[in-house]
This record gives C-alpha cells, sequence and structure tokens, in this order.
C-alpha cells in the first residue's frame, strides 16, 4: 500500500487522520442536509407565495372584468329606460295631440281660458287677449259659461294683432301668462322631455 490508510474491520482503532475525515463528512453531511432543508422551505414559501399572489391577481382580474360587464349592463338598461321613455313621452303627447285635434277649436279655446281663470282666481283682475280672428267665438263662449265666484274680474276680452289663431293671452296684475293650446302642448312636451333627463 502506499502508505495511506484504509478502514479495514480488523482494525480496531482508527487513525486521527482517518477520524477527522469521518469527522469532516458527517459535517458536510450535516451542513447540506441542513441546507436542503432550508431550500426546500424556501421552495415552499415561495411556491405559497406565488399561490398567493396569483390567487390575488385572478381574483382582482376576475373582479374587474365583473365590475366591467356590470357597468356595460347597467349601461344598458339605462339606454332601455332612457329609449322607453322618450317612446312613452312620444306616445303620450301623440295621444293628447289626437284627443285633442278631435276637439272643436272654439270649445277647446274655451277650455284654457276656463282653466286660465281657475287658476288666477287669487287675482283680482284678469284681461283676455286673442287672436283678432277668435275674438267673437271667444267672447260669445265666456258669455255662455256660468261664471265662477272664485275667478278674477274679467275686465277685457281683446284682439292681439300678434296672436295667431288658437293663441291666447291671459294678463293679471302678476304679469301675462299664454294659456293656448299649443303653448300648453309645448310645455307638456317640454315636460314630459325633462322627464327623460
Amino acid at each position: 500500500m502506499s502508505g495511506a490508510s484504509t478502514y479495514s474491520p480488523a482494525r480496531k482503532v482508527i487513525p486521527s487522520v482517518d477520524m477527522r475525515i469521518v469527522l469532516d463528512a458527517g459535517a458536510y453531511l450535516s451542513d447540506a442536509r441542513r441546507i436542503h432543508g432550508e431550500t426546500k422551505e424556501v421552495v415552499r414559501k415561495a411556491r405559497e407565495e406565488g399561490r398567493e399572489q396569483g390567487y390575488r391577481e385572478g381574483f382582482n382580474r376576475g373582479r374587474n372584468e365583473a365590475l366591467a360587464q356590470l357597468v356595460e349592463a347597467i349601461g344598458q338598461v339605462r339606454q332601455r329606460l332612457t329609449a322607453s321613455d322618450e317612446e312613452l313621452a312620444e306616445i303620450v303627447f301623440s295621444a293628447v295631440e289626437q284627443m285633442l285635434g278631435e276637439m272643436d277649436a272654439r270649445e277647446t279655446a274655451l277650455r284654457c281660458v276656463r282653466r286660465a281663470l281657475d287658476d288666477a282666481a287669487a287675482d283680482v283682475w284678469a284681461i283676455v287677449r286673442v287672436a283678432p280672428d277668435d275674438l267673437t267665438e271667444v267672447e260669445e263662449g265666456l258669455r255662455g259659461l256660468p261664471m265662477a265666484s272664485a275667478w278674477p274680474e274679467i275686465k277685457a276680452i281683446e284682439p292681439d294683432p300678434l296672436l295667431k289663431r288658437g293663441e291666447i293671452i291671459l294678463e293679471t296684475p302678476k304679469g301675462r301668462v299664454h294659456v293656448g293650446l299649443r303653448q300648453q302642448l309645448s310645455r307638456l312636451k317640454a315636460g314630459l322631455q325633462s322627464l327623460e333627463g
């Protein structure tokens, strides 16, 4: 042999050099096991953190997609409701126009004046201004109506050359208001359209 000592079962004493190698090997093995355990723990923690991060990212992405779908659905519902409101306003306005179109123009004008006088009940006096072509009909119609005690005193029924046929202005101490059918329909339409917004 070359002088290197080898372990053999026949020898009962291990030389110190060999013992040092065995002890060093044991220490290396112990270090390797510790490093393996630490690495295994680091890998486990990294996997767990990766899973949690993946879950969070997936959850957040899913939540954002669901919120985007919800916002889109709400937008579609709003559009449908707005369209329904517009359609409803047009239907109501068309029905009113159709009903009023079937009424006698004189009767309609008198109803407008009567309604305006009812609304002006708190006023002391009123002047009714009409288109020159409507003057006779409105005068005769008002004479035929029973005067309500709550109405203001009708000082005069006057022709106004600036008014078109069917247009009526009621003037009171508080001011002037258009009470003709066209103006009322315009206010109705504006009111219905304001419901849409």
